[in-house]
Parts: C-alpha cells; sequence; structure tokens
C-alpha cells in the first residue's frame, strides 16, 4: 500500500470513527478487558505492564509511595464519575431543547415538506446520538464503575510479594481508568456530533425568516 492509499484509508477511518465512535471504543475495550484478565493477584516487576520497571530498584519500592498511587487510581475515578455525572444531567437537558426544535419544524422551510422531512430525520438521528451519549456516561457509572483492591491474604505475604500485589492492583485499576475514560470520551464525541446536527437544524429553522 503506498503512502496515498494509507493516507485515504487513514482518513476514512477517522472519519468512520469519529461518525461511529462506538467503534473504535469496542476495539480498545476488549484489548484492554483482556490484559485485566491475564493480571493474577501478583504482577513480577519485570512485566511489560508493570509500574514498578520504571524504578531503578523495584524490589526496594516504599510500600507507602506504592499505596499512594493506588489512591491516585481512585481518585482518579472518582473525577471519572463526577464528569460522567455533569453529562448526564447535559444530556437531559439537550434532549428537552432536541424536542423543542422538533415542535417547531413546522416553521422550517416554510411549506417545504421535503425539507421538513429532511430535518426531521437529521433531528431523530440527533436523539439516537444524544441518547447513545447517555448510555455510555450511564455504562460508565454502573458497569465500568469497578476498583480493584489488595488480596485478602496481604497482610500475611511477604515484603516482596506486597511490592507485586501493590504492582497488579494498581496496573489493573490504571487499565480500568483507560476503560472508564473511553465511555466518557465517546459520550462526549457522541454529544458533540448531537449538537452539530441540532445546529444545522437550527439554521435551516431561522434562515428564512432573516
Amino acid at each position: 500500500m503506498d503512502t496515498t492509499d494509507k493516507q485515504k484509508r487513514n482518513l476514512a477511518m477517522a472519519v468512520i470513527y469519529s461518525l461511529f465512535p462506538s467503534i473504535r471504543k469496542n476495539k480498545a475495550r476488549k484489548s484492554i478487558q483482556k490484559k485485566i484478565d491475564a493480571i493474577g493477584d501478583l504482577l513480577p516487576y519485570e512485566d511489560d505492564k508493570s509500574v514498578l520497571r520504571e524504578f531503578k530498584a523495584p524490589e526496594k519500592a516504599d510500600l507507602d509511595m506504592l499505596k499512594g498511587l493506588l489512591e491516585d487510581n481512585r481518585h482518579r475515578m472518582e473525577r471519572m464519575e463526577d464528569k460522567a455525572k455533569v453529562q448526564i444531567a447535559g444530556i437531559t437537558i439537550a434532549i428537552s431543547i432536541i424536542f423543542g426544535v422538533a415542535g417547531n419544524l413546522k416553521d422550517i422551510a416554510h411549506d417545504s415538506a421535503c425539507l421538513k422531512w429532511v430535518a426531521f430525520a437529521i433531528l431523530l438521528l440527533s436523539v439516537i446520538y444524544m441518547f447513545s451519549a447517555g448510555l455510555n456516561a450511564i455504562n460508565m457509572l454502573i458497569n465500568k464503575n469497578v476498583f480493584f483492591y489488595l488480596p485478602n491474604n496481604f497482610l500475611e505475604q511477604s515484603e516482596e510479594d506486597k511490592r507485586k500485589a501493590y504492582n497488579a492492583v494498581i496496573v489493573k485499576n490504571q487499565l480500568q481508568n483507560t476503560l472508564r475514560n473511553n465511555e466518557i470520551s465517546t459520550s462526549y464525541i457522541l454529544m458533540r456530533n448531537s449538537i452539530v446536527l441540532i445546529i444545522v437544524v437550527f439554521v435551516a429553522w431561522i434562515i428564512p425568516t432573516v
């Protein structure tokens, strides 16, 4: 494949992912979930997913520092929960606006039945985008709202195994936060698409009256 064909393919995929962001999200979800499922209670220092690989002496990593990294993951989760809740509130308002615009379809393009049907189709697609955005935000709060904890026998483990246990739950929670972030990002893209369609209908509504 030459450079031009590759650029065209990349552009086409970018357009598809922009219009249907759930495709990219679902592809990433399968890959990330597989990584999470492959991690046990202990994660060796040398594992390619290990957060301790960057340490010069991972076998001497401070447990309190690792505890802090785990708490950082929890704080990130809580911040993303807040974002999802704000999104749901915004989506509720946006859907009300969409139905408000739909109630004025009779004023769009005067007596052009064709344009009114086009406007109706655009608004319907806008509603679908917005509902999908809401479902992604809700899915983040319900299905992706998982936090991985240290194993029950953590206190009985050796110092080395405690570090490996921290290593495992930190990596799992980082990957889980990536899943959450993907849900939120997808929701934002769907909201953006919906708003663009609303603006198109709104412009079609006001142009004849200018």
